[in-house]
């Protein structure tokens, strides 16, 4: 707020409105600058730099353990399907 009721400013309050947006200036693109760095590092773990990152290896751990439980269970079904039809007395062993 001005000092006095005159539509102009001082050179005193120019001044410091000019070093207050200036320091805000500032200070944004500290936090801008800061902010890029984060996303860098997260970036590199994620995806990885040069060598595998967490997405590639969750992948290939998701893809792993789904075939881990896929040949169990049909092993599982393959027998009991056996077993059945050897109890119904359609297959004779």
């Amino acid at each position: 707020m001005p000092e006095t009721d005159s539509p102009y400013m001082t050179r005193k309050e120019c001044a410091l409105v000019h070093y207050s947006t200036n320091d805000k200036l500032d200070n944004l693109g500290k936090k801008v600058e800061e902010n890029r760095r984060s996303v860098d590092k997260l970036s590199k773990i994620l995806l990885g730099n040069g060598e595998e990152g967490l997405i590639i290896k969750f992948s290939r751990l998701s893809w792993r353990n789904q075939l881990i439980d896929k040949i169990p269970n049909i092993a599982i079904g393959m027998a009991s399907t056996i077993i059945t039809l050897y109890i119904t007395g359609v297959l004779r062993l």
